[in-house]
């Protein structure tokens, strides 16, 4: 006998996938890349091949997100992972960089450099902000021309990414440079 007020964790888990798995059918793009998440962080293997049929999706924000969350276990998401990085929507980019950054980290390092000189300040900065989070001080060079984008939350990042890079790695740094 549960006691009151307790949650019962098979049924809340057995509605949250019932809600996502609706969420991958719905016509809306947005709600299909927030259950793609939603998935993901829930760690929902039951929802892993619906997941997976999304990587088709008309939608190049939809079928990059669905890419990045089943990276590791479909053969064609490294593939669509990689060429959204070259999409012509900053939106997509913006994506592809973010959870090829997050998943792939510094194997992924030449590509999330690249994407630092994107002509979308949005690309640039998260690019930028990952360059920092993965302390890769071969990158000082790319986040000192940062320094000088003309968006400030690029230089913003930039600063904060130098920082975090000469923390970690005072020796490889000459922030007089």
């Amino acid at each position: 006998q549960q006691r009151r007020g307790s949650d019962d964790g098979a049924l809340l888990r057995d509605l949250a996938q019932a809600t996502l798995g609706q969420g991958l059918k719905s016509p809306a793009a947005r709600v299909r890349m927030a259950a793609i998440a939603g998935v993901e962080e829930a760690e929902l293997e039951d929802l892993a091949d619906a997941v997976m049929a999304l990587l088709g999706d008309n939608n190049p924000q939809v079928a990059v997100t669905a890419a990045i969350a089943v990276l590791s276990g479909h053969p064609d998401a490294a593939k669509i992972a990689e060429i959204a990085l070259k999409n012509d929507d900053p939106a997509v980019r913006r994506i592809a960089v973010t959870g090829v950054s997050k998943k792939v980290g510094m194997m992924a390092i030449d590509d999330i450099r690249a994407a630092a000189t994107d002509l979308d300040a949005g690309v640039r900065r998260i690019a930028v902000r990952w360059l920092g989070q993965l302390k890769d001080a071969n990158s000082v060079d790319t986040l000192r021309g940062r320094l000088r984008d003309k968006d400030d939350g690029v230089r913003g990042a930039a600063a904060t990414a130098l920082a975090k890079i000469a923390m970690s790695k005072p020796s490889k740094l000459d922030l007089a440079g």
